[in-house]
């Protein structure tokens, strides 16, 4: 399996830093199109619209939104990882939503298959 390519990237990031100049939070809004193109020329759609956020007050990640849905024509989704998901510095990761991706042990044996 190959990417063959990102065709479409919004990024836009935003800070919250406060007057006495400590940043608080940083956000990034993120928008792609992307595209997998098998050895069999199955061609996967991938869209994701996230949000992430990084606290500087709890040192989080979290990314909300549809982080990935890989889509088979014809077919539907196949994978996807959608709602939240947030970790902090002691390892707690919080969930909500279908993972996939994240959750698997091997992401890459939830996509292969579809090119065999």
């Amino acid at each position: 399996m190959r990417d063959e390519c990102v065709s479409h990237l919004i990024w836009r990031l935003q800070a919250a830093i406060l007057s006495s100049g400590e940043l608080v939070r940083t956000e990034a809004h993120i928008t792609l199109q992307g595209v997998i193109t098998g050895p069999n020329d199955l061609v996967l759609s991938d869209p994701a619209y996230i949000h992430e956020t990084f606290s500087t007050e709890d040192e989080s990640f979290r990314q909300t939104g549809l982080i990935f849905n890989i889509v088979v024509p014809g077919r539907g989704s196949v994978v996807q990882d959608t709602g939240l998901i947030q970790f902090f510095p002691d390892g707690t990761i919080v969930i909500h939503g279908p993972h996939d991706a994240f959750e698997a042990d091997d992401p890459s044996s939830l996509i292969c298959p579809l090119f065999e």
